[in-house]
């Protein structure tokens, strides 16, 4: 980009942002159905975001926003944002990414409630029997 720095105004922050907040089931399955055709799961995400960041423009005008600001909106994206979705990032940069999340979430929502309950379990059992003699 010869030394200049990729910005971002608040309407294209604000649109993205809403891409991963709003991201829901059907965004998924949409993504899915693209990597049919693209047989890779990266490069169908990219092509989902590149064709959610298109499509913002007919949501612009669909709002009645100023002309001035879809274009400026529109042609940033387009040169801005649309080719960085994927720019030096492989499949096993994003995949690593993804399995510790995966790998954190499941620590946090099942195996540390599990073992907690575990810990409670075998303490309780050792203050009521901690009177019993036992062979050693």
């Amino acid at each position: 980009m010869g030394g200049k720095k990729l910005w971002l105004d608040v309407i294209e922050e604000s649109f993205l942002q809403e891409l991963i907040d709003g991201f829901s089931l059907d965004d998924a399955l949409e993504v899915k159905n693209i990597e049919k055709v693209t047989n890779h799961d990266v490069k169908a995400v990219k092509y989902f975001l590149k064709q959610r960041c298109h499509s913002h423009l007919e949501i612009a005008k669909a709002q009645e926003i100023d002309l001035s600001v879809i274009e400026h909106f529109f042609s940033g994206v387009q040169s801005k944002v649309l080719e960085f979705f994927h720019f030096a990032c492989t499949s096993e940069d994003i995949n690593n990414l993804a399995h510790a999340l995966m790998l954190k979430e499941v620590s946090d929502k099942v195996m540390l409630p599990v073992m907690d309950k575990l810990i409670t379990a075998i303490s309780n059992m050792a203050t009521a029997n901690a009177r019993i003699p036992m062979l050693s």
